[in-house]
């Protein structure tokens, strides 16, 4: 039995299997910061109008995070249209997958897990949003903050009445 195989039978739901995902990635990470002496990897983002992405990683101390290779897990959506004759309905399929990619190839999947945790995976639609998302590693121990700034358009209301002569 494939790793994938296995992970998506022990997994079972779109939501279990995120949750696998997440705590691999975040384990995973904060493992490959320890044997590093990292202690600090931030990813910058911004968006709007519904584009935008992360443009920035940077690790304390500096190190090249694309050169090391780190197991990586996601999940992957599949629409399956379904057969009315054998009575099954379309559906949404999901399974978790296994890449293998770079350590900076998993901060982002951290980062953009992070944001989605937030409440803040939408941050590249209508006026945006901009931040951070800082992995640490203190005393042995791991955190993520998520600082988020979200853009907002005020709307400033005036009435002026003009007679007519």
């Amino acid at each position: 039995m494939s790793g994938v195989v296995a992970l998506t039978a022990k997994a079972g739901s779109y939501e279990a299997m995120l949750t696998t995902a997440t705590l691999h990635n975040r384990t995973t990470l904060m493992e490959e910061m320890r044997v590093r002496g990292l202690q600090r990897i931030e990813v910058a983002y911004e968006g709007g109008g519904d584009s935008g992405g992360f443009y920035s990683v940077e690790s304390e101390p500096k190190h090249n995070l694309a050169a090391i290779k780190a197991l990586n897990y996601g999940v992957r959506g599949e629409w399956v249209p379904g057969d009315e004759a054998a009575g099954s309905h379309p559906k949404w399929v999901y399974s978790l997958v296994e890449t293998l990619g770079s350590v900076l190839d998993l901060a982002k999947d951290v980062a953009s897990q992070a944001l989605e945790q937030a409440g803040h995976n939408g941050y590249e639609n209508g006026e945006g949003g901009q931040g951070t998302v800082i992995i640490e590693l203190s005393s042995g121990k791991g955190r993520i903050v998520v600082d988020h700034e979200d853009n907002i358009v005020e709307v400033v209301t005036s009435t002026t009445e003009i007679e007519i002569t």
